[in-house]
């Protein structure tokens, strides 16, 4: 079970079943069922605007979903293996997307075309994000290292190391100045490093005030940090087991949570 917040009091989660539910946040009722990828889905993730969800899936596909209709209105094919994450820009008008098959391609959401293929990692490519101003991409790789693109000429600009394991996630800050990456080596980095976990770090996520990092861990556990000091602030336990990803609302209030136990949990943090 995976997750994704929109600002419209919507949020979502993909499953081993191939299908994305939306659910009202306010009333936690399931209001949409998106259906039909072959096989399991690696992600999903809401327009900035909300109308539209990009997803993606083991037989290498990435669809696009109007929400509006129900339906999926486009299919962008190009990845020779698996398609680990696709993200929205900024703007809404790119999707960037990587795969095991060690590249991270760009797309338009208009009609649906390759752009760009990015090629300089040396093993699969986990994780992929815009900056918040769009001219950016962070990656994160199985070959331990952490990349950041340039997304007009496609060129990889910084590789950041240090890492001693696989780099799962790598995210920027909400004001574009920080990257905060995280590894089964057990380590946060926000270059520089936080650590902590003792289990594998699962997934990261900054607060919008740019002072807090949330992070999950397969021990059931999700924990607050403070950038500044590089300590834990609060930790957050109810899980049962493996917690999957982690999510925080665009006002900072409530953190969300999904796990192998079969729930999805709000948390409102101190």
């Amino acid at each position: 079970m995976h997750k994704l917040f929109t600002r419209r009091h919507k949020g979502a989660d993909f499953r081993e079943n191939k299908t994305i539910r939306i659910w009202d946040i306010v009333s936690e009722k399931e209001i949409q069922a998106l259906e039909g990828h072959e096989q399991s889905i690696c992600d999903a993730q809401f327009s900035p605007d909300g109308k539209f969800v990009v997803s993606c899936a083991w037989n290498k596909s990435i669809w696009l979903w109007n929400l509006n209709l129900h339906m999926k209105i486009r299919q962008l094919n190009g990845h020779t293996h698996a398609v680990k994450r696709a993200k929205f820009s900024p703007d809404g008008q790119t999707i960037v997307s990587c795969s095991l098959d060690r590249t991270i391609r760009t797309w338009n959401v208009n009609i649906g075309q390759e752009m760009r293929i990015m090629k300089g990692h040396c093993a699969a490519v986990n994780d992929v994000q815009f900056s918040p101003n769009g001219q950016q991409i962070v990656s994160a790789s199985d070959d331990k290292t952490i990349a950041i693109w340039d997304v007009r000429s496609g060129k990889r600009i910084r590789e950041l190391k240090g890492h001693l394991d696989n780099v799962n996630r790598a995210k920027f800050s909400p004001d574009g100045c920080l990257i905060a990456s995280c590894s089964p080596d057990k380590t946060i980095r926000v270059w520089d490093a936080v650590s902590g976990h003792s289990g594998l770090v699962t997934d990261i996520q900054f607060f919008p005030d740019n002072q807090t990092i949330v992070s999950c861990a397969s021990n059931s556990t999700i924990r607050l940090w403070d950038m500044k000091l590089g300590v834990e602030k609060q930790r957050l336990k109810g899980h049962s087991k493996y917690i999957v990803g982690v999510d925080v609302s665009a006002n900072g209030n409530t953190i969300v949570s999904c796990s192998h136990d079969g729930t999805i949990r709000l948390w409102s943090p101190l």
